[in-house]
């Protein structure tokens, strides 16, 4: 099982409390993507929390990147299919919800406002795509594996955990699905 270290544990708290806000701002913003990097996560679901209306964390994990990423042209022409991805979200979800980057890789994070588990299910259906994105001259088809979870009283690295394990059960579960 694979155990992930929230971050937001690992790195000082009052690290960046020295730069003006605008410097703090920029640190909180993927490059690649243009939206929210993790570092934004523990703050935002915090807040979420304190608001005590009902949210969910979704987790997705493009399907087959690496083929755009490695195979294809290399990492700018990835990047380039990451910010499209990323603004197809963003278009898929409610303005009140939160998406970030959630890695360097493909993984994305969703803070939703959701109430109930069936919200929960059709929310992931809509989001695993396909999800039409421009790259260079062409458009792509992307789908992609979304888990998520309601948020009781989990600290965040426990959902993060969560999520993990049941995204992995997902791809092995697809790949030996796309096997018979």
């Amino acid at each position: 099982m694979r155990t992930v270290t929230p971050r937001s544990e690992s790195r000082p708290q009052s690290g960046n409390a020295h730069l003006p806000e605008r410097e703090r701002a920029r640190l909180l913003l993927d490059r690649t993507t243009g939206i929210p990097n993790y570092y934004a996560l523990p703050a935002a679901f915090s807040k979420r929390k304190r608001q005590g209306r009902p949210f969910a964390v979704l987790l997705l994990d493009i399907k087959g990147f690496g083929r755009f990423n490695e195979r294809r042209r290399g990492h700018l022409r990835g990047n380039e299919l990451l910010h499209s991805f990323a603004a197809s979200v963003r278009r898929a979800t409610r303005p009140t919800d939160l998406l970030v980057r959630w890695s360097v890789g493909d993984e994305f994070v969703l803070l939703a406002e959701v109430v109930s588990h069936a919200e929960i299910a059709a929310l992931c259906a809509r989001l695993a795509g396909p999800h039409s994105v421009k790259w260079g001259r062409r458009t792509r088809l992307l789908s992609c594996y979304v888990v998520g979870a309601p948020v009781g009283h989990q600290r965040l690295g426990e959902v993060e955990n969560s999520l993990h394990e049941r995204l992995r059960r997902l791809k092995i579960a697809t790949k030996l699905a796309d096997r018979s």
